[in-house]
Parts: C-alpha cells; structure tokens; sequence
C-alpha cells in the first residue's frame, strides 16, 4: 500500500468512526442513516448561531455556503442581513452557483424560510457565467470530521476542493479570504487524529469551526491552495460540476486578466468603506442581531419538531408486549430512517408541487404572448398526491405526455424569446429532478 493509499485509509476509517458515533448518540436528523453524507445534526440551528458570531461574517457582503441541510439557519439569517448567498446547485448543473438575495425573495415569509432548498429553488437567481462571480468574502464548506488544527474532511467527493479550486482561479477569493465550517461536537477529533501531514495539496483547510457549544478559531499551518488539480478531475466529477467545462473553455490570456482585475477590485476595497460595493445594503447591529436570531429560531423549531416527531414515532413503535418490545436498536434506526425519509419525501414533492405551478404560470404566460398552438399548449397542474393503484398507468401515461407537451414547449419560447424562459426552464428542470429523488414521479404529473 502506497502512502497516499495509506492516507485514504486512515481518512475513510475517521469518516466512518464519526458517523458511527453520530448515530449511536442519535445526534442527528434525517435523512438517516447519515453514513456517507453531511450529516443533519441535531443542534445545527445553534451552532449556525455561533457562527454568525463571527464579525467577518457580519461585515461580509458576500458569502459562498455549501448547501447541506445544517446550514439553513445560516443561509437565511444572511439573505435576511441583506447579503449575497452563493450556493452551489443540484449535481449536474451547468453553472457554479445560484444567487440568493433578499431583493429576489416574494414574500416575508420566503424570506425567513430562504434558507431551506425547497424554498430559493423556486425564486433564486443562476449566475450564468463564471465570469459573472462576485467577489467572495467569507466561505462556510461543510464538514464530516474536523480538528482544532484546521485540517478537515468532508464527505470524501472533493467538491468543496474544485470549488475552491475554481474560485481562486477566477480571482474571486484569495488565500486571504476566510474558510469556516459547521460541525456537530461529535465531529470534532483531535490534532492526533487529524494532522497536518493527512492533508493533501488540494485540500481546503478552515479558519473556524462552530459546534452547538461554542466557536474555535484555528491555528491553521497549512497554507490554502489554489486552482483545480485537473488530474484529480474525473467525467463524474465534471458532470456534477458542469462549471468545470466552462472554465476548461476560458482563455488562458482572459481569465488571468479577469483574475488580476479582481485581485486589483479586492485591494481597492480594502481601502474603500464596505457600502461603496454593489449588492450592499448595511444593517445597524441590532438589526443584525434581530434578524438573525429570527432565522436561527425559526429552523431551531424546525429542527425540535422534527425530532419530536422522530421520538413519538419511535416510542409509538416500541409498544407492545414480549419479544417486539425489545427490538434491536439496529432495527428502530432503520424504521427512523424510512419514517423520516417518508415525511422528507412528502415535503420535498409538496416543493415540487409548488415549483411546478410556477413553472406552468410562467409557460403559460409565454403561450398567451407569443400565441403558441394548443398542441404545445402546458396543462397547469390540478391534481394532488394520490395512491389510487388502479389509476397509476394512467398518471404515468398522463405525466409523460405533460412532460413531452412541456419540453415542446420550452423549447418553442426559447426560439421566439427570452423574457422569462431561464426562468421556467430552470424551475421545470428541477421540479423533474425533486420528483426523481423523491420517488414520487409516478404519483404527480403536469
């Protein structure tokens, strides 16, 4: 075994020794079980509120966040600061990042739920070009293990690496920026465990990690790296960051003079009050505060009704007499997990739902103005969850010639034009995808 083989190992048996000890302390979430994924801790809400601690986080104007579940909190309590989110999209996407913004939100009530994936699908805005990137000021990549000395592993796929890799290519960020994380307690191993020497050229230390018992800023000795290790970049790790081809089309002569001209942009802002940059809205500090602390509240009970309902189903499970009361506890975290799947499912296809019709209001809109023929005409959607099994082939009959007249459709009005249609491609093409991940596409239809 080689030394990087070796290195691999060892980082697989510390992902998978957190897990273990995340699940056997049930200190997390759905979905379950969390073994290979970000996990959804228990506490998320809280240690998000650690992190807003932070005064670069407040004097920040743009901030890139993974989009894992735990950072919700996060996310909102930032839009709602009237500051520019960076999320990265769905795997497959062809962009980098959707642009979140309070000014992009409906409504109020979008706005405090921003933070969730199932709301700024519906309203945020694609940045288009690679070059169309703000500056960043503060990144928050998400973390399986972590340690005091900096040195963190995510899930194991690199994607926070080739961001990071592509942003400092582009000049966005520079090795001045900061790097933060969230984490469980639990997630959090020694400089022993985790030392410096496991890093490997392309990974991406952090500058602080928050827990929901406090905010560690680290000592990192590891410098950040920069640009992409293309040798390191596979057709599945290309696929899922579409943004990779993009930037193997860019010029070489271009992008180093977009990257000299942001480095240039960033200098000048150091010297420059924080307002005189686009997308810059100030808030006082206690509306800081405020708002904040409304976000983080919102999703704690978010969080404390989903572990209630976890519980009462458990213990509503554990009734009974003889041997089905003493269940192993290998068979309760399975049926937790496909309870909490379900309910999960439930709530993402009620998104779809939502995404659908405004993705139909928007078609329709562009029927009505540019008088397309009824054959290409999209049917809004009228129907609601059922599972009426006679009636399934007909649903799969009547959804696949909805999805056939809707691409038809789409593709028309980009043809004749473009007010609007970015748009409505977008929400349909992820309305597809929730049904696909859900497994619900046979139960709903256009």
């Amino acid at each position: 075994m080689t030394g990087t083989e070796k290195q691999a190992a060892r980082k697989s048996a510390l992902r998978q020794r957190v897990w273990d000890d995340l699940e056997s302390h049930a200190a997390v979430l759905f979905p379950r079980p969390c073994h290979g994924r970000i996990p959804n801790c228990i506490g998320s809400a809280e240690a998000c509120r650690q992190l807003l601690e932070l005064p670069e986080l407040q004097r920040a104007q743009v901030v890139k966040v993974h989009p894992s579940i735990g950072a919700s909190a996060l996310r909102s309590a930032l839009v709602m600061a009237k500051k520019t989110v960076l999320v990265p999209p769905y795997p497959g996407a062809d962009f980098l990042y959707l642009l979140l913004h309070h000014s992009l939100a409906p409504n109020e009530a979008a706005l405090l739920r921003c933070g969730d994936k199932r709301e700024y699908l519906k309203w945020a805005r694609p940045v288009a070009s690679l070059l169309d990137i703000p500056l960043v000021d503060v990144v928050v990549v998400a973390t399986c293990v972590v340690a005091p000395n900096g040195v963190r592993l995510g899930k194991g796929k690199g994607y926070g690496e080739v961001e990071w890799g592509i942003l400092t290519e582009l000049g966005v960020v520079d090795s001045s920026v900061p790097v933060y994380t969230l984490c469980h307690d639990l997630q959090v191993v020694s400089a022993e465990d985790l030392k410096e020497e496991m890093m490997e050229s392309h990974d991406l230390p952090v500058d602080a990690f928050a827990t929901p018992s406090g905010l560690t800023r680290c000592q990192a000795k590891v410098p950040k790296p920069f640009g992409v290790r293309w040798d390191l970049v596979g057709p599945e790790l290309e696929e899922d960051i579409g943004a990779l081809r993009e930037l193997r089309s860019l010029a070489p002569e271009r992008l180093r003079a977009h990257r000299d001209a942001c480095h240039a942009t960033r200098a000048e802002a150091m010297r420059d009050p924080p307002c005189a940059r686009p997308l810059w809205s100030p808030v006082t500090e206690q509306e800081w505060l405020m708002l904040t602390d409304a976000a983080v509240t919102h999703f704690a009970a978010e969080e404390c009704k989903m572990r209630d309902g976890e519980s009462k189903k458990l213990k509503w499970k554990g009734k009974g007499k003889g041997k089905s009361r003493g269940k192993k506890t290998d068979s309760a975290n399975a049926q937790l997990s496909a309870q909490a799947e379900s309910m999960s499912a439930q709530a993402e296809a009620e998104a779809a739902q939502q995404a659908a019709l405004q993705a139909a209001q928007i078609i329709q809109q562009q029927q009505e103005q540019f008088s397309l023929p009824s054959t290409l005409q999209l049917r809004p959607f009228q129907g609601d969850l059922v599972d009426d099994e006679d009636s399934a082939e007909q649903r799969r009959l009547d959804a696949a010639e909805q999805q056939e007249r809707a691409s038809s459709a789409v593709k028309v009005r980009f043809s004749m034009a473009e007010h609007g249609t970015v748009r409505a491609a977008y929400l349909f093409k992820y309305f597809l995808l929730l049904l696909a991940e859900t497994g619900v596409d046979e139960k709903m239809m256009l």
